[in-house]
């Protein structure tokens, strides 16, 4: 369905213990995973099912396109390359500066 599809990304979130401290509750506090504490990373699925790329792990307060502008996501993209991620993940114009392409999918 995607022959120029390199990958497939999405971000995930682990939960963690409450925090003691105010100012690491806060960067861990995620209203997506119905007001928990989390931790999350991104991670880049070839259309074969290998994980080919992991970011490094965030406050779940991150969004989406702090993880892509500042987890180094980007550099493993090449002009041409077919992004697919779900419909909330608001990639198209960091990949169009590129050359690069997006392709949103249900979630």
């Amino acid at each position: 369905m995607y022959p120029k599809c390199r990958v497939t990304i999405d971000c995930s979130e682990v939960f963690t213990e409450t925090p003691t401290a105010l100012d690491v509750a806060a960067a861990l506090w995620s209203e997506y995973t119905e007001q928990h504490h989390t931790i999350k990373f991104l991670v880049a699925i070839t259309p074969r099912g290998a994980v080919s790329w992991v970011s490094p792990v965030y406050g779940g307060r991150a969004s989406d396109i702090h993880f892509v502008r500042e987890s180094g996501f980007l550099n493993q993209i090449e002009r041409n390359d077919l992004v697919l991620a779900y419909r909330g993940f608001k990639i198209k114009e960091e990949l169009l500066t590129m050359g690069a392409h997006h392709a949103n999918v249900c979630q």
